[in-house]
């Protein structure tokens, strides 16, 4: 269906002037002891009022261990504690459906190639439900048409909605790519198959 480029919220990766999560923790008022740079990490990371931030707690199955420790690096770079816990995969899913006993939690699905499932997480009664956010008209919109640009609409409208206030983050996307050779022989049986 499409993204949303102009509404994607600015790029956390390093780079000359410095990292733009840095910029934006610094900017609600979270302060550091030693300020993370691109050739060091960030050291005492501390809320606006001034107290440490305790240790996040990132729940991941033992499935999704490299992509924790991805995540972990992230955070050292930024000065954020966290703590990884390794769980079964029902265990992360049951914590964030149903206890919300988390921090952080690494999830992993398949997607279907329709974005209904935006409607399904993110309208209440959802898991991520996000009421007052102006999702509801988008999402019966997309569901009461077969029109293809009226959908195309609606779901760019939500996925804007969803960039500016990010209830979660995809990491990655996994993509499969086949390739076959298109010949044409000018004869019916092709010696040797």
């Amino acid at each position: 269906f499409g993204w949303d480029a102009a509404a994607a919220p600015p790029s956390c990766a390093y780079s000359a002037g410095g990292s733009s999560a840095a910029a934006l923790l610094r900017a609600a008022g979270y302060g550091w002891q030693k300020e993370p740079s691109s050739t060091a990490p960030g050291e005492g990371l501390t809320l606006p009022d001034g107290s440490p931030l305790p240790a996040l707690r990132l729940v991941a199955s033992t499935e999704g261990a490299y992509l924790a420790k991805m995540v972990l690096l992230y955070f050292v770079q930024l000065g954020i504690p966290v703590e990884v816990q390794y769980v079964r995969a029902e265990d992360v899913r049951y914590a964030v459906f149903s206890t919300g006993d988390y921090d952080l939690a690494l999830l992993g699905w398949q997607l279907s190639d329709y974005p209904g499932y935006l409607c399904e997480w993110f309208e209440p009664p959802g898991p991520f439900a996000m009421p007052g956010a102006g999702l509801e008209d988008a999402c019966r919109s997309m569901r009461s048409t077969a029109d293809l640009e009226t959908a195309r609409q609606a779901v760019n409208h939500i996925q804007t909605v969803l960039q500016k206030d990010l209830p979660f983050i995809p990491l990655y996307q996994s993509v499969i790519v086949e390739a076959y050779r298109g010949l044409s022989y000018p004869f019916q049986f092709v010696p040797g198959g």
